[in-house]
């Protein structure tokens, strides 16, 4: 998946946001196993085709958010902690 992003974004963008990449994989992973079994234990009232559809569409959201572009060219900042 990583060589399609690479080509569909190109390797600059592609290394620009590595570490974001990296911890959307994880993320997609883990929500799609949950989303699966969730809908195997039959507690998702989602026919299979729809379960797909819904599952590609927030998949595609998180990959355009990630390897989005800005209005300066570069790419955001990553958020720091907080201290209280």
């Amino acid at each position: 998946m990583r060589t399609r992003l690479i080509e569909y974004y190109g390797p600059e963008r592609a290394e620009m946001v590595g570490e974001q990449a990296e911890l959307a994989g994880v993320f997609i992973f883990g929500a799609l196993m949950e989303t699966i079994t969730t809908w195997l234990e039959g507690n998702l009232s989602l026919t299979r085709d729809e379960l797909i559809e819904h599952t590609a569409d927030l998949g595609l959201l998180i990959v355009e958010h990630v390897y989005r572009p800005t209005t300066t060219g570069r790419t955001p900042e990553p958020a720091t902690p907080s201290t209280p």
